[in-house]
């Protein structure tokens, strides 16, 4: 992973379907159009702790379609 976190498949259309997938599939995590800045930020740092070999969890606001939802996120790295 090299400390990249990245949308491999159409899961994401759960969250949104307003957004084809073939905009997300290969894209950062962060990068998906309904997380804020600040939580964009949190999702890369998360990614670059995991990948530094430390376990991160944190909660993460979402805006979208659906309303406004907060997303728990669980980083492990893999080895």
């Amino acid at each position: 992973v090299h400390g990249e976190m990245v949308w491999l498949n159409d899961s994401c259309m759960a969250l949104d379907r307003s957004v084809p997938p073939e905009a997300l599939i290969g894209a950062h995590l962060w990068d998906f159009p309904h997380f804020s800045r600040e939580a964009a930020a949190w999702l890369r740092h998360a990614t670059a702790e995991a990948a530094a070999g430390r376990f991160i969890r944190g909660e993460v606001p979402f805006v979208g379609p659906m309303g406004r939802l907060t997303l728990d996120f669980g980083f492990t790295p893999l080895f």
